[in-house]
């Protein structure tokens, strides 16, 4: 859960601010090591930002 606070809109002062909000990612690893240790260190990871496609 990334939380964003309000800042500038763009480098013009005074012209808007971007509302706060709240985004989710998602991440799923697997260590390898667990089936077999010969293969320590081999991980297989996943990461999904933003999963519910909000635009902001």
């Amino acid at each position: 859960m990334r939380d964003v606070g309000t800042g500038p809109g763009n480098h013009v002062p005074g012209s808007f601010r971007n509302a706060t909000v709240t985004l989710f990612d998602a991440v799923l690893g697997y260590e390898f090591a667990r089936i077999d240790p010969k293969l320590q260190g081999m991980k297989l990871q996943a990461t999904v930002h933003n999963p519910f496609d909000r635009n902001y």
